[in-house]
């Protein structure tokens, strides 16, 4: 910050990489904090509010304003495939599992390629609406696409004890 001294544009962008820093070493309330300076420079920058939306629902803190922030966003870049995912994961951790389907669909339409956060979100929607057999299907997909997501081996597992 230092470095970025008055200007703003800088201070932004260290304040998002300070953001997005501090969610990866697990310290969310940092995370927030800091998402909260950047957006107070940029209150309507996209990403941000994505980011910051994204990070709420993977906590399952403050959904209101998870999806109020996401809607900012897709009100901003309405074709952004990542942005319309958060939409629908913020939805399907309000438990609004029907809509969330709609969103996560759509953002797979517009992905250019099969994302495999995206296989994942849809599997658990789809295991949500008791659909576990086509949640197993787009689990493994992500799985492919991804090898590292091996926790999701335990939840084809339970889809599969459960058929």
């Amino acid at each position: 910050m230092i470095l970025a001294g008055n200007d703003s544009k800088m201070q932004f962008s260290v304040l998002s990489a300070q953001a997005d820093l501090a969610y990866r070493e697990k310290n969310f309330p940092k995370a927030y904090s800091v998402l909260e300076q950047a957006l107070k420079i940029e209150p309507d920058d996209a990403g941000t509010l994505n980011n910051y939306a994204y990070y709420l629902a993977e906590n399952n803190d403050s959904l209101k304003l998870a999806l109020n922030m996401a809607t900012k966003a897709i009100k901003k870049e309405p074709e952004m495939a990542t942005y319309i995912d958060t939409y629908g994961w913020v939805l399907y951790k309000m438990g609004k599992y029907r809509p969330s389907l709609k969103f996560i669909d759509k953002a797979l339409e517009l992905s250019k390629e099969r994302d495999p956060e995206l296989l994942e979100h849809k599997g658990y929607i789809l295991k949500a609406l008791h659909k576990c057999s086509e949640a197993v299907i787009f689990w493994k997909e992500a799985l492919s696409q991804d090898p590292s997501k091996t926790y999701l081996n335990d939840e084809i597992n339970k889809c599969v004890k459960k058929q």
